[in-house]
């Protein structure tokens, strides 16, 4: 029975949490089976048209080292799904020499995987060519070319696979079958049947035992048993298909959907249907018919989503849980593993099926994101991953998300355009906290070596000299003079930085950071590193400063970077990310959140490449302007520090603290008094 706090429809929905630890799935059969726990999704042997296959290093142009070395320093992924589109090998099946070259394709790919350390799911995805296409497989098993050739194919890589050990690679044989469901029901026993008598059982196989990807009625007809020993059992995670797949680019009404909230805390139904209908009935490629069959799903789907996603508790007897989400709890069966509620769904079809949790695969589960075409809001995203990432944790059952491919889903902070393989952006922080994929970024035990702490009191010494005469926010201008201060320059990990004898080379005792700010200085950066930081006009020195808010984010800012960005911005950007991760590895106590004081162009065009690499603007300034002349802007552009009054209490501390605030704007709360 499952008792929901707050009720569907208009008005506030209340929300209750308790807590609940993860739950640990238990093991098969105590045999060695193939497992995983948390992956990701690597797309450039599929969804791609065919043609690249001709391109033997299809695999390797893409999982580069930039994309393998963030992949493992920033997330705890134990496996990678390699997802392939079979088309080129279908076509090839009676071509012995293309078929090898294809299979040395797969093999790479899994030997790559395996050498860094991870395990593979080996994912064969249903042909995008209609010859091929689960359409006519289905339609013409058990015979037909089609069905011939998926034999012959799924064979050959079967056998490939089944040389490595069965605790690293797994076989997911097949992939969303929309079609016949009569026809597909004895299909896939069949198919596993036939590959079963080639090679055994050493190699798991994962099979989609239901019709279509995420519908919330498990196909009954559908036993564990029929598909013999060793063998998983796929469910795909896009639930709600409204949410996650809005805004997403194709032939579909999802796509003329933005900003879904999530969950509902209000009923806004209305408004999402007025303006989806307008944005479709003012499309003039599509035909009537389209704009009448999509206007239909949008109020079907969008009243479904108000009428079911929002926040309540959810209870299976006893036991109460937390954060559940009534279609969730539908989808799932229960919060209280091996008990299934009465949504029936996947965890029902497990216990009766006698499944262990380790044996259920989630090889799909994301959120649309695009590069240029709007979708999910991302704290609306984050909750959705969060609450999702919930269940499958509670269950146990491991789950693959998708890295980035033409912006199709991605968690990195900056999908590239459609029809594009871009270089690797950082992941999105934020949601690989939210599914429990962030690793910590390793930190040294020491003081920041190369960096030093700004004291920022009047009459605090360090070295030799004090520093009452100089404003700490504008020492990058005063230290970009030659000859102004004795310096020393020091290389470390690829960057040369130039310290000075009056700055203290570590953190003091009191470094006065009473309301949660400090300033950090990355000092000038000379010679041959000018490239890798980027100095625009290729003069000089280029220095750095950063304000650490110690209870949450750091501020960065380009001091001596006044001059147009021009040409020279992707150097910068490269540079800047280059002195925050640096910054990272060597600090017990930096938070990991990063705010960049934005810097323009003089057509006024943010530079929101970094931002949207590493996280996001805080602040703005125009070219020639320096930090100080936009201090009041600080949190005001993209909202980074929503709340007003923290927002204001931030600026007055700065401005004050640095003797500027009749910078300040008039109206400012903190123009005549410093902030408390």
């Amino acid at each position: 029975m499952a008792i929901h706090i707050g009720g569907r429809g208009p008005g506030h929905m209340v929300r209750v949490s308790l807590s609940v630890p993860d739950f640990v799935s238990e093991p098969w059969d105590g045999v060695t089976r193939f497992t995983a726990s948390k992956g990701i999704n690597e797309p450039p042997l599929g969804f791609d048209d065919f043609a690249p296959w001709s391109n033997a290093n299809l695999w390797s142009n893409w999982m580069s080292a930039t994309r393998w070395s963030s992949l493992l320093t920033q997330t705890t992924a134990d496996h990678i799904r390699v997802c392939i589109d079979p088309t080129p090998m279908l076509r090839a099946a009676n071509n012995a020499s293309q078929m090898v070259a294809y299979l040395a394709m797969v093999k790479g790919a899994v030997d790559d995987v395996l050498a860094r350390g991870l395990k593979a799911i080996v994912d064969m995805h249903v042909s995008r060519d209609a010859t091929y296409g689960d359409a006519a497989l289905c339609a013409a098993y058990p015979s037909g070319d089609a069905w011939t050739r998926v034999r012959s194919v799924w064979r050959a890589v079967t056998i490939l696979l089944n040389q490595y050990d069965t605790d690293k690679v797994a076989f997911e044989v097949w992939n969303e079958s929309f079609s016949d469901k009569a026809k597909y029901t004895a299909l896939l026993p069949d198919l596993v049947a036939y590959l079963r008598s080639v090679v055994g059982y050493k190699t798991t196989f994962i099979v989609m035992p239901w019709n279509g990807t995420y519908d919330t009625s498990i196909n009954p007809t559908f036993a564990a048993s029929q598909f013999g020993a060793n063998c998983g059992f796929a469910h795909h995670m896009y639930i709600p298909g409204i949410f996650t797949h809005q805004g997403q680019a194709g032939a579909n009404h999802q796509h003329y959907v933005h900003n879904l909230p999530f969950p509902v805390t209000t009923d806004q139904r209305a408004a999402f249907i007025s303006a989806a209908t307008a944005e479709i009935n003012a499309d003039n490629s599509l035909s009537s018919a389209q704009k009448a069959e999509f206007n239909g799903l949008i109020a079907t789907d969008i009243n479904y989503y108000f009428d079911n996603f929002a926040y309540t508790t959810d209870y299976d007897g006893a036991q109460a849980v937390t954060d559940a989400i009534g279609a969730f709890f539908q989808e799932f069966g229960s919060r209280n593993p091996g008990s299934p509620g009465a949504g029936a769904g996947l965890e029902k079809w497990r216990v009766a099926n006698g499944v262990a949790a380790s044996q259920i695969f989630i090889t799909e589960f994301g959120v649309h994101r695009d590069y240029d075409i709007e979708g999910a809001n991302q704290e609306d995203a984050v909750r959705w991953f969060s609450v999702v990432s919930k269940y499958l944790n509670v269950q146990g059952l491991a789950r693959t998300v998708w890295d980035d491919f033409d912006s199709y889903f991605s968690i990195r902070a900056n999908p590239g355009p459609v029809g594009s393989i871009t270089a690797a952006t950082p992941f999105d922080t934020q949601i690989l906290q939210a599914i429990g994929m962030y690793r910590e970024p390793p930190f040294d035990t020491v003081s920041l070596p190369g960096l030093a702490l700004l004291h920022r009191k009047n009459g605090y010494t360090a070295g030799t000299g004090t520093w009452d005469d100089i404003s700490p926010i504008n020492r990058d201008s005063v230290q970009a003079t030659a000859g102004s201060r004795p310096t020393a320059n020091t290389t470390e990990g690829g960057i040369t930085t130039t310290s000075t004898q009056k700055i203290p080379s570590t953190l003091p005792a009191d470094p006065e950071i009473e309301y949660g700010w400090a300033v950090i200085t990355i000092p000038v950066l000379t010679g041959s590193n000018k490239s890798i930081i980027g100095s625009t006009d290729g003069s000089g020195n280029s220095g750095r400063q950063i304000a650490v808010n110690t209870s949450g984010g750091i501020v960065m800012n380009r001091q001596g970077q006044s001059q147009q960005i021009g040409t020279g911005s992707g150097r910068i950007v490269a540079g800047q990310k280059q002195l925050v991760e640096w910054i990272r590895q060597r600090s017990t106590t930096l938070p990991t959140q990063i705010w960049v004081d934005a810097v323009q162009s003089a057509s006024g065009t943010v530079n929101d490449a970094y931002a949207a690499g590493m996280t996001s603007f805080i602040g703005g300034r125009q070219s020639g302007e320096n930090f100080v002349g936009s201090i009041h802007e600080i949190g005001s552009v993209q909202g980074n520090i929503p709340d007003a009054a923290t927002r204001a209490k931030v600026q007055g501390r700065v401005a004050w603290d640095h003797g500027i605030q009749g910078r300040l704007p008039a109206a400012h709360p903190y123009k005549a008094m410093a902030p408390a």
